[in-house]
């Protein structure tokens, strides 16, 4: 009987780790090159490279003839929030990815706000891009599947993103899971 028990135990746990994940499609559309401010992400494609940065990198004007995209990863969304950088994205022509954060795009756009004196999200996004485009920003949010933080989900946003990117059809209304 406990057998029994255990094994049910093990069908139920697996089940229900299982209603937490998503299987989507992996891209593998064309190469995609991706500057990195913080740790390299661990995704499922091989066509993406991506390349460690630094902020004073972001300063020079040549970064967005390299790069598709810029990610920003949690541990530098802090500082990434500072008055000096805004002016950086909203100059380029290449969207820039938050990843990570509990805060939506309004800290990296508003010179005066810091990312610790913006409330957090209600979307619960864990992605937030932004593309300012004629002096106006769109930005999206990629949200985890069932909000739930887990190594399949956070591949699916990025899969998401890299398709976004490819398909240009960047930061023109929200989306989320």
């Amino acid at each position: 009987m406990k057998k029994i028990i255990g094994l049910l135990m093990v069908v139920v746990t697996c089940m229900m780790v299982g209603c937490n994940t998503v299987n989507s499609a992996i891209y593998s559309s064309r190469n995609l090159n991706i500057a990195v401010v913080g740790e390299i992400p661990t995704v499922r494609e091989n066509v993406i490279t991506f390349d460690k940065v630094s902020f004073s990198d972001l300063e020079k004007e040549k970064f967005s003839n390299r790069y598709d995209a810029v990610f920003i990863s949690k541990e530098n969304l802090s500082e990434a929030s500072k008055g000096e950088y805004s002016y950086i994205y909203k100059k380029s022509t290449i969207p820039f990815f938050f990843i990570g954060g509990t805060k939506d795009y309004v800290p990296f756009v508003y010179e005066n706000l810091s990312y610790e004196e913006v409330p957090d999200s209600k979307s619960q996004a864990y992605a937030v891009g932004i593309l300012f485009n004629d002096e106006e920003y769109n930005y999206v949010e990629y949200g985890l599947y069932n909000d739930t933080e887990n190594k399949k989900n956070i591949e699916d946003v990025y899969s998401r993103i890299f398709k976004s990117i490819d398909e240009k059809q960047l930061l023109s209304e929200e989306e989320q899971v």
